[in-house]
C-alpha cells in the first residue's frame, strides 16, 4: 500500500521539535490506508518526495518551510484486470511549496505555491483554531450551507483571526475536473481582502 524513503531528522529533544527530512512516497493507496478515498470504485493513489525543514510542537508554532516535488494523484478502478493499464482520473503538479514565518510580536505569515493556484495570509493567525473560527464567520453570512459549531469556543480571544490575503487562481481546470466538476473558476483569477472574525468583516 505504501512505498517510504526517509531520511533526515525528527530531533524531540529541544524545547520545540526540530524536523530536517526528505521523503520519497511512491504509490501511496490513500484508500487502503484509510486516509481518503474520493469514490467507493476507485483507489486513490499519491506519489510525492516531500522536503520539510522546520521546527514547532503544534498548529500554534510551527514555521519552516515543506516543499513537495513531483506529486501525482491517480485514481485508479477498484475492480481491474492486469492487462488493463488505464489510468482514469489524475493530475499532476511539478513543484508544491508551503512557508509559514512567525515574528517576534507573533505575526504570521502564511505562504502557498504550486501550479494551480498561490495563496498567502499573513497577521494574527490562530492556525489551530482556524478552521473553527472561519466555519462560525461563514455560517453567519450562510447559514443554510455551513453549520454553527456545536459549542462556542473556549478562548474567544485567542480564537480571532485578523489578516490580509491574496489568492492568484493559476488555472484549476484539473483539479475541479475531478473533486468538484459542477465548479468553474477562470484561469488567471485574483482575490485580494482581509479578515476579521471578531467583526465578522471580509
Amino acid at each position: 500500500n505504501l512505498f517510504l524513503d526517509f531520511g533526515g531528522i525528527v530531533d524531540f529533544g529541544e524545547e520545540v521539535p526540530l524536523l530536517n527530512f526528505t521523503a520519497q512516497v511512491e504509490n501511496a493507496n490513500l484508500s487502503k490506508l484509510n486516509i481518503y478515498q474520493r469514490d467507493s470504485l476507485f483507489h486513490s493513489i499519491v506519489s510525492t518526495t516531500i522536503h520539510v525543514n522546520g521546527s514547532g510542537s503544534g498548529l500554534g508554532n510551527i514555521q519552516g518551510e515543506a516543499n513537495a516535488y513531483s506529486t501525482s494523484y491517480i485514481e485508479r478502478p477498484i475492480i481491474q484486470s492486469d492487462t488493463d493499464t488505464t489510468r482514469y482520473h489524475s493530475v499532476s503538479t511539478d513543484v508544491i511549496a508551503l512557508e509559514n514565518r512567525i515574528s517576534d510580536s507573533n505575526h504570521k505569515q502564511l505562504r502557498f505555491y504550486s501550479d494551480f493556484l498561490d495563496f498567502q495570509i499573513s497577521g494574527k493567525l490562530h492556525f489551530e483554531k482556524l478552521m473553527t473560527s472561519v466555519n462560525q464567520f461563514v455560517y453567519n453570512y450562510i447559514p443554510s450551507r455551513f453549520e454553527k459549531s456545536p459549542s462556542p469556543l473556549e478562548d474567544e480571544e485567542s480564537s480571532d483571526q485578523l489578516a490580509d490575503f491574496s489568492i492568484h487562481i493559476k488555472n484549476l481546470d484539473s483539479l475541479l475536473e475531478i473533486f468538484m466538476p459542477e465548479v468553474q473558476i477562470a484561469p488567471h483569477s485574483f482575490f485580494n481582502g482581509n479578515l476579521n472574525t471578531t467583526t465578522h468583516e471580509v
